[in-house]
């Protein structure tokens, strides 16, 4: 049986029957999110990298930060009967990403806040991966999950299948891939992903940030 921290319980799986969130709740939640998100760069500004792409279209300057939360150690008495293997400790690793777009150098009020999300057990697999995400209007936060393991990263499905292709050249993987980007789509248009979210999950998600330790940037 998998161990996990049991962390992000806040963010039951999407099965179509939660309560839709009220337009209301959804801006107090995004407020949150935005102000939450400023806390935690603040709180950890010697792990803050900061990036500038004056060559990209649009220009643009970004702040990324990594985070891990390292749950409870296993019982060691889970594996008496796996001899000579050690248990590692559940934990999620986390990306935060503050992205802000620039005008003729100047930058715009509009910036792009995301939070990524790896959840590992005891064994180092992955188990679940969350992503979230200030809607570009700014009035509400979007979680995606990814399913079966197939990883959603910043929305660029085309790099991911073409990462895919590369690295195995394997026709049928990359099939499984499209047909996994088809079914999240429509899992999204049924809504079953990338929802907005309410005011409890965004508090208890930076509850998890705030609690998180940074990985210091390699000198």
């Amino acid at each position: 049986m998998a161990i996990t921290t049991n962390e992000l319980d806040f963010a039951p799986h999407f099965d179509g029957s939660q309560t839709e969130v009220s337009e209301l709740e959804a801006l107090d939640a995004a407020g949150q999110f935005r102000s939450g998100m400023d806390d935690v760069f603040l709180g950890n500004m010697s792990a803050t990298l900061h990036h500038s792409h004056a060559s990209a279209i649009p220009p643009q300057q970004a702040e990324t930060l990594r985070l891990v939360f390292q749950g409870d150690e296993p019982t060691k008495s889970l594996y008496i009967h796996e001899i000579g293997k050690k248990p590692d400790r559940p934990k999620i690793h986390i990306w935060v990403e503050s992205r802000t777009y620039t005008h003729g150098g100047i930058p715009e009020d509009d910036n792009k806040l995301s939070v990524l999300l790896t959840e590992f057990d005891h064994d180092g697999q992955k188990v679940r991966f969350l992503g979230y995400l200030l809607h570009p209007n700014g009035e509400k936060v979007i979680r995606h999950e990814a399913k079966d393991g197939f990883e959603l990263y910043q929305g660029n499905w085309t790099q991911k299948l073409g990462e895919i292709m590369l690295k195995s050249n394997n026709i049928d993987e990359v099939s499984d891939a499209a047909n996994e980007q088809a079914n999240q789509e429509l899992e999204g248009e049924m809504g079953n992903n990338d929802k907005a979210v309410g005011l409890k999950e965004v508090q208890s998600l930076l509850a998890l940030l705030a609690k998180s330790k940074p990985i210091m940037p390699a000198k």
